[in-house]
Formats: structure tokens, sequence, C-alpha cells
């Protein structure tokens, strides 16, 4: 069971525990599949073998998040790095703000540490969104997952010795005010008011700290106390299902049926379409030639056979064959009868296997 799953996380709860919920989930799942192959004669064992063995989440979530949470499945796990670096960083949010106190966490997880009376202006509001479009400089949350010298900043900080993460660079490609309500039912013990904002920004963006920014140009002290991804990268929130819904198509042995092809994220990059008297020569890591034609890229027979290095490049003894029309170090998607089966890198008019699934 390989491929990627985009789940609606609920709140409350962390991306790296819905992680271990959908592996239970699968897992039951690949159990009942198993038994059905057995009575058709399948192999059992085998089975169980070629099912769930990873989950991974990609872009992590805040507990107090809802949305896109995408998760990597079985061997879908080894393209992350690809999922990263060829789809677009884009992401989406919606979320809302209480202005008048300030959380050490910048949401409602956190315990209040300031307060105040200030109420923006609309006008004022309207005015900041636009002048926070564009790239710039973002401090992460002291409570975030980036490492600080080996350890996360959420640990240093429980510990009670916070570091403030350094600035990084961040696009924010639209901040759009949806509403302003000055006289909140909701939240009126917290705070003096509330607004919500959808955003486009890069992927490294923390919303709270853009919430705390907002605030910050205008004087006052805002919270987060909503925040909703709408989409990640090629992953919007209508391709999004529960985990409710989950269980019960994985209960009726259809979670195949929702598994988005490992593939999909790879669509730019061109392919090599191999034969069957490759297969061994993938498997073992070994590069093979490859040519171009009216149809594509394609490999063909001939003398290189070694192995490749964990960086893609040619043992000493690879000699690629003189001038070539393949662009250097492009990576290419390797398919056998149309099934994706790795990553391979350009070298000359070889290609070198960098990612090789285990799915053959």
């Amino acid at each position: 069971m390989d491929g990627w799953l985009v789940l609606d996380k609920p709140s409350g709860v962390t991306s790296t525990r819905v992680g271990a919920v959908v592996k239970k989930v699968l897992g039951a799942g690949v159990c009942e599949d198993a038994g059905a192959a057995a009575l058709r004669g399948g192999g059992f064992s085998a089975f169980v073998r070629r099912g769930v063995c990873r989950i991974g989440h990609v872009g992590t979530l805040d507990p107090l998040a809802t949305g896109v949470l995408v998760l990597a499945v079985g061997e879908a796990t080894k393209l992350v790095p690809y999922l990263e670096k060829y789809t677009c960083a884009r992401k989406g949010y919606d979320f809302s703000v209480v202005f008048g106190i300030s959380t050490d966490t910048l949401d409602l997880d956190g315990q209040v540490v300031q307060r105040d009376t200030k109420i923006p202006r609309l006008e004022g509001l309207q005015a900041v969104c636009e002048r926070m479009l564009g790239e710039q400089l973002q401090v992460p949350p002291v409570f975030s997952a980036l490492r600080i010298n080996g350890r996360r900043s959420y640990e240093l900080a429980r510990s009670g010795c916070p570091q403030e993460p350094k600035a990084r660079a961040i696009t924010i490609h639209s901040l759009r005010l949806n509403h302003f309500d000055t006289a909140p039912q909701a939240f009126c013990d917290l705070g003096s008011a509330c607004a919500s904002f959808s955003v486009e920004c890069s992927g490294g963006t923390y919303v709270r700290s853009l919430a705390r920014d907002v605030a910050e140009k205008l004087g006052c002290l805002a919270t987060v106390i909503a925040l909703r991804r709408t989409q990640d990268r090629i992953f919007p929130l209508q391709d999004a299902f529960t985990l409710d819904f989950l269980r019960k198509i994985a209960q009726k042995g259809m979670v195949r049926d929702v598994l988005i092809p490992m593939e999909f994220v790879l669509d730019s990059l061109p392919e090599v379409l191999i034969t069957d008297e490759f297969l061994e020569k993938l498997r073992n890591g070994a590069a093979f030639q490859v040519s171009r034609d009216t149809s594509g890229l394609a490999a063909v027979t001939g003398s290189a056979a070694t192995m490749a290095t964990e960086d893609g490049l040619a043992s000493k003894d690879a000699a690629a064959p003189g001038s070539s029309s393949l662009e250097e170090g492009v990576c290419v998607r390797v398919k056998h009868a149309g099934r994706l089966l790795g990553i391979g890198v350009l070298r000359g008019e070889l290609c070198f296997p960098k990612r090789v699934l285990n799915v053959f």
C-alpha cells in the first residue's frame, strides 16, 4: 500500500499522533485485505509483508489547527524530498485572531502573558493586509518544531530555557481580511475584538507569527484562536477526508481507492521507460544507458553497468559516452509498463538510480 493520503486533521491532536492513528487504521485494513487474498489463494504472509510499514506527514500542523495534512504511505515516504523540491511550495490558510491578549505559544493553547484594551480600526487592518505582502523576514514562534542546537524549540521553551529562533525568509502572496467584529460574543472574556483572515504564503510561514506581526504593526496584541489549512502545495482541502471516513473505508477494504498515486507529485519530471532486461540493474542500483527518440527517453542496451553512488554520480570506471543531448543532473521518473519504479539522475547518456522503490 503506497501513495499519498490527504486528511482533514481534527483540532486538539498533534500531526504525529494523527500519523500514528492512520498507521493503525491502515494496518487493520491491510490485515483484512490479506485475509481475503489468502482465501483467493494469494500469499497471506507476502501480502502482510507488502503492507503498510511507514507513515510520514508532510508539513506539521499545530495541535489547534485543522485542515490539509498530507501523509506519505509506504514507499511514498521515499519521495517526500522530491515532493518538497518539485512542487509549488505555496500554502493557504484561514485563521481567526482575538485582539487584546498575547500568549506564550501565540495561540489559545498557551498561557496568557500580556493583555491590553486597544482595538484596531477596520481601516488599519485593511491597510496592514496590503503592507504585509511580499518577501520578508519572519521570526518563528518560540513554541515550534524548529531545531536549535539539536533540540526542538518547543522542548527548550517547556524546559524553561526558551530561545528565539532565527528569522527566516518567507513570502506572503495574499492576505485578505474576511471579517472584523468589535463586539465578539464567543471570546468576549479573552479580548476586545476578533478578526478572520485568509492567507496564501510560502512554505515555512508561521501563521501564529503572522498574526503577531499584524497586531504589532497596529500597536496592539493578538492571538490565534482558529487555524485551518486550505491548501498544501498541490493538495487542496477539497481532496481531504476525515479520520472517521478513513476508518469506514478501511473496514470495507477500500483504502487503495482513495490513495493518490505516488507519481502524482512528480509530474514535472521527464520519464525514462525501461524494459524487462533492465529491472535487475535498477534493483541493484546499476546505471544504464538512455537515448532520446520521438516518443521520449528510453533505456537502451549499452556497456555501462556501474553502481551509482549516493549522490548519483558515476564511479571512476563509469565511462559516459561522448556528446549527449540530455541535460546533466536532471532527475527523471524510471517507469516500467506504466508503473513508477524509482527516481534516476541523468549523467551524460547514463541514468543512475537515486531512489529505488520496493514495488517490484
